[in-house]
C-alpha cells in the first residue's frame, strides 16, 4: 500500500467514526441504551470471529504479532477483563449518555479519552509528554469544561440542559473506562495481532451482552425495531467496530503514529457537523467556544515535541 493510499484510507477510516454519534443517536431513538451496545458487540463479535477463520483457512497473516491461537491463557484472561470494562461498562456508559445529550457533544468529548489516556500513560507506564501535549490537553480540559457548564446553566430552567450537561459527564466517564482499557492494553496490543485482541476482548465483553440480550428477550422487552435502527446497528458493528480499526491498524504503521494522532481531528467536525446539519443540534456560544479548544486541543496534542539537543545527538551517534 502507497503511503498516499494509507492516507487516504485513514480519512476515510476518521469520517466513518466521526459518523457514528449520528448513527448511534438515531439508532437510540428506538433501540434502550444497553440493548444498542449489546447487538452492536454482539453482532461485531460473530463478524470478526468470521474475518479470523476466513484468513486463518485462506492462510492469510492477520497483521503483524502473535495469532490467536498463540495467545496464552494468562493474556487471555488480562483481555477478556479489558474488554468487560474498556467495551461493556464503557458503552454503556457512553450510550446512556448520548441519549441524554447531542451527537454534536459526544463528538466533541472524545477529546477526553485522549487526555485520561496521555495522563494514565504518565500515571501508570511512566511516559513523559511535553509543552505541546500539555497545552493540548490543558486546552481539551478547558473546552469540555465550557462545554458541559454552558449547557447545564444553559437549559436549568426546563432540566434539558442539566440531562444535557449528565449526558456528557456519563460520555467523559466511559471515555475514562475506555482510556484504562487502551493503556493497560498496551503492552498487549504490541505483543499480538489487532484482530486477535479485537476478538478476545469483544469475546469478553459478551460476558456483559449475553445475560442482557437474554434478558430483553425473556422479559419482552425487546422492542420493535426499524428497518433504518437495524441498518443503524449493522453499521455500528461491520464498519465501526471492524473496518475502521481494520483500516487504522493496516494505514498507522504506513503513514507513522503522529499523522495517525492529528487525523483524529477529524472525528469531531464530522461528527459535530452531521449532529447539526442532519439532526438539528442547536449551535450555542458555550459550544462554540468550548468547540474550538477542543480541536485546538486534538491538534496541540498530535504535535511531536522537541527532541533535546543532546538526546538527539546520542541518538545519531
Amino acid at each position: 500500500m502507497s503511503r498516499n493510499a494509507a492516507i487516504g484510507l485513514l480519512i476515510c477510516a476518521n469520517i466513518l467514526w466521526g459518523s457514528s454519534y449520528v448513527v448511534t443517536k438515531v439508532a437510540l431513538a428506538e433501540i434502550p441504551p444497553p440493548l444498542l451496545a449489546t447487538l452492536r458487540f454482539s453482532l461485531a463479535t460473530a463478524l470478526i470471529g468470521v474475518v479470523l477463520l476466513w484468513q486463518r483457512r485462506r492462510g492469510r497473516q492477520a497483521g503483524p504479532g502473535l495469532s490467536l491461537t498463540q495467545m496464552n491463557r494468562s493474556d487471555a484472561a488480562r483481555l477478556i477483563g479489558l474488554g468487560l470494562y474498556g467495551i461493556s461498562l464503557s458503552y454503556l456508559l457512553i450510550y446512556w449518555g448520548i441519549s441524554l445529550t447531542t451527537a454534536t457533544d459526544a463528538a466533541l468529548m472524545i477529546i477526553c479519552e485522549v487526555t485520561f489516556t496521555a495522563l494514565l500513560a504518565v500515571l501508570l507506564l511512566g511516559e513523559r509528554f511535553g509543552h505541546w501535549k500539555r497545552l493540548g490537553i490543558s486546552m481539551g480540559v478547558c473546552g469540555v469544561v465550557i462545554v458541559v457548564l454552558s449547557n447545564a446553566v444553559g437549559g436549568a430552567a426546563d432540566r434539558s440542559g442539566l440531562l444535557r450537561a449528565g449526558g456528557d459527564m456519563l460520555i467523559i466517564a466511559g471515555l475514562f473506562c475506555q482510556a484504562i482499557y487502551s493503556v493497560l492494553g498496551t503492552g498487549l496490543a504490541r505483543k499480538y495481532q489487532p484482530l486477535a485482541l479485537l476478538a478476545v476482548t469483544n469475546a469478553g465483553s459478551l460476558l456483559v451482552w449475553l445475560p442482557l440480550l437474554i434478558w430483553y428477550l425473556a422479559s419482552g422487552r425487546f422492542p420493535a425495531i426499524s428497518l433504518p435502527a437495524i441498518a443503524g446497528v449493522v453499521y455500528l458493528a461491520a464498519v465501526v467496530s471492524l473496518l475502521c480499526f481494520f483500516i487504522w491498524f493496516s494505514a498507522l504503521p504506513i503513514v507513522g503514529a503522529n499523522l495517525g494522532a492529528v487525523s483524529l481531528l477529524i472525528q469531531p467536525i464530522v461528527g459535530a457537523l452531521l449532529g447539526m446539519i442532519l439532526l438539528g443540534d442547536s449551535i450555542t456560544m458555550g459550544l462554540t467556544m468550548g468547540a474550538i479548544l477542543i480541536l485546538l486541543a486534538f491538534y496541540l496534542t498530535a504535535l511531536p515535541d522537541p527532541v533535546p539537543e543532546s538526546r538527539s545527538e546520542s541518538l545519531s551517534g
